[in-house]
């Protein structure tokens, strides 16, 4: 999610859109860090707007079984809304089958990440990785 974070930082800035990248872990490219982001951004406040969400271990604030909990379901209508205010969200998680319903119905694609510690098979390539997108609703 960094590495995708950091190119779509890259990518924006060489078309000229000016857009902030949010994160709730350290990365030293954010222009805002906050262990705390997602409630913060609950609020929609003005600096959200034209922005790169980074948000690493997302099940840890919309897990399933607490599916009718208040932060679900501000988060959920939040990411409703999103589009109006021009923010895109990147999620981590280890365990998609445990995300909250409200939640996997904003999310368009999945990326399953699998290493290649041997290479792949490209001179100087060391280590590489795999990136298997997934369209969630098959569009």
């Amino acid at each position: 999610m960094t590495a995708l974070g950091w190119f779509m930082h890259r990518a924006y800035a060489k078309a000229g859109h000016f857009r902030k990248v949010l994160a709730n872990y350290d990365v030293s490219f954010a222009d805002y860090v906050h262990p705390y982001l997602l409630d913060e951004l609950n609020t929609f406040p003005w600096w959200g707007t034209d922005s790169l969400c980074l948000i690493d271990e997302i099940a840890a604030f919309a897990p399933g079984r607490r599916s009718l909990a208040r932060s679900n379901v501000d988060l959920a209508t939040f990411l409703q809304q999103i589009r109006k205010r021009r923010m895109e969200f990147f999620f981590t998680t280890q365990f998609p089958q445990v995300l909250d319903q409200q939640l996997l119905m904003q999310i368009d694609l999945f990326i399953q990440v699998e290493g290649r510690p041997r290479g792949c098979g490209v001179s100087g390539h060391r280590y590489c990785m795999n990136l298997i997108t997934h369209d969630w609703w098959g569009q």
